[in-house]
């Protein structure tokens, strides 16, 4: 990710857009809570929520640092 950047997939940034309304759609629209049987996140919840993924996310990319340092470049 931080070689060729954030932004550099639109079709992915897309896709994540998509699905993050989606998402939020089926928590937070009552209508949608009767028909899926969801309910609203707390928004305390949130900071539980965004610390597992961003932890998660770093563990994932400090692991996977060492391995491509020590690639050769083609």
């Amino acid at each position: 990710m931080f070689s060729i950047g954030i932004f550099s997939n639109p079709a992915l940034i897309a896709g994540i857009a998509v699905t993050w309304l989606a998402q939020t759609a089926f928590a937070y629209v009552p209508l949608l809570n009767r028909v899926f049987h969801t309910a609203p996140v707390r928004a305390e919840a949130w900071v539980y929520i965004v610390g597992i993924g961003a932890s998660t996310f770093a563990v994932v990319e400090f692991e996977k640092w060492p391995r491509f340092r020590a690639m050769p470049t083609p």
